[in-house]
């Protein structure tokens, strides 16, 4: 009380600014005397009143201030009504690239438009995370991309003299990984992305659609996020790629900079679901979050439907959809939710605002003969045994269905078993180890 007072005190006449302000607030279901001692202090020192020798401001992200406001002292909430709050936006691509060009030229460095370019598409991906900087972000990336550049002059054999001298950042600077890579070699990875996959014709048809929609929104200088879907249901029986796609489309939306990672979060419908009533919320939120920037694959997701999952995933599922409009997430996190066709198709029917706001649906149908010979003649090459060529192909195809047509069929994860046992065969066997540069 007596800091607080003090503060206060100090403050007449002027702007008292408590920055990070939701740090007053000890959290739901938590008491801290202490900081219920200097929020009790302001509320009763504060009136907000005309005439008040003092303006004092709050400050703060926007979601912690409007949950300490919600769940705090409603003294403070009436004396700092967030209705009536100032909201300072994420600066747009714009304008981080004015931001960047006026940081650089008054601390004296020389950046061409490909390198602000460059720049800025770093900023881009950063913003895509939680807690983005905005001009403080700018301050440290030209602060590293100072420190890239005199690595990258040591490395060129460059003088003391010259590296004093040359006051150029270039785009290797803002962007060492991304720009090393190349145009070239990122197209390369793109067309070559889906090209092992067997089996998988409308995950083809998905990523050339996903690919046109991209290049026509860059033609068009608009944000591709704002016309590429980041929410698809995969829907097919186990063992036909559904995880192995989900990782390739952490690479396609990473390699067209619409994700800052590439990486996948896999999880099922029981990580959603907690003890109480109202906790199954907060932990679905929080998963997402923990998915950021990152693709979101929930397996086995038809046990979001309450019929099969029980009835705290009317709340997980409520709560879904509410993130899925939310301006901290949309575009920013690609969410997939798998499982067999039918089972999901019910998911979708039993909330219309999940099936709206996940309309792009993605086929995985089961293996056939053909596609199992494919894949288990790729699998046994990669591991340095290619099928012999004088087999004939009626016996191998004879074998193929026949493991096709056995009940409860795992497609992919079948012919690995297939290919483990193959192996092994090979390894035991004294006669296939002379001449295991072939499967007979």
């Amino acid at each position: 009380e007596q800091n607080t007072k003090s503060i206060l005190e100090r403050a007449k006449g002027s702007v008292l600014v408590i920055d990070e302000a939701y740090g007053l607030h000890a959290g739901s279901g938590t008491d801290d005397p202490f900081r219920n001692a200097a929020v009790e202090t302001i509320v009763a020192e504060v009136q907000g009143v005309p005439g008040d020798d003092q303006c004092v401001l709050l400050l703060g992200y926007k979601e912690q201030m409007e949950t300490m406001m919600r769940d705090g002292n409603p003294g403070l909430a009436r004396r700092f009504q967030i209705d009536n709050a100032f909201v300072f936006e994420d600066y747009s691509r714009d304008e981080l690239f004015f931001i960047l060009r006026e940081k650089a030229n008054k601390e004296g460095w020389s950046v061409a438009y490909d390198a602000l370019r460059a720049g800025v598409e770093v900023l881009e991906k950063q913003k895509m995370m939680p807690n983005f900087g905005n001009g403080g972000a700018v301050v440290n990336l030209l602060s590293k991309a100072v420190t890239n550049r005199m690595g990258r002059m040591r490395g060129e054999g460059r003088s003391r003299a010259e590296i004093a001298s040359d006051r150029t950042l270039l785009p290797v600077d803002f962007d060492p990984e991304s720009v090393a890579k190349g145009a070239e070699e990122r197209r390369r990875k793109l067309d070559s992305l889906f090209t092992d996959l067997v089996g998988c014709e409308s995950v083809f048809e998905k990523f050339h659609e996903i690919k046109k929609i991209i290049e026509l929104s860059q033609f068009q200088r608009r944000d591709p996020r704002d016309d590429v879907p980041f929410s698809f249901v995969f829907a097919g029986p186990p063992g036909t790629g559904k995880t192995t796609v989900a990782r390739k489309m952490g690479e396609l939306f990473k390699l067209h900079n619409l994700l800052p990672y590439s990486e996948v979060v896999e999880t099922s419908p029981a990580d959603l679901v907690a003890a109480y009533v109202g906790q199954t919320r907060l932990k679905t939120r929080k998963l997402f979050e923990s998915a950021l920037g990152k693709v979101l694959f929930i397996d086995e997701a038809y046990g979001l439907d309450p019929e099969k999952g029980g009835p705290y995933m009317h709340e997980a599922v409520d709560e879904m959809v509410a993130i899925l409009t939310d301006e901290k997430f949309k575009g920013n996190t690609v969410l997939i939710l798998a499982g067999y066709e039918d089972d999901m198709e019910k998911l979708r029917e039993a909330n219309a605002g999940l099936k709206s706001r996940i309309p792009d649906k993605v086929r995985f149908d089961a293996f056939d003969a053909n596609t199992t010979v494919k894949l288990l003649g790729t699998k046994l090459s990669e591991k340095g045994l290619p099928i012999d060529p004088d087999i004939e192909p009626e016996a191998l195809q004879g074998m193929a269905q026949e493991l096709v047509n056995a009940p409860g069929f795992a497609s992919g994860r079948d012919i690995d078993t297939w290919v483990k046992k193959t192996y092994t065969k090979c390894a035991v066997d004294p006669d296939r180890k002379a001449s295991a540069n072939h499967v007979a």
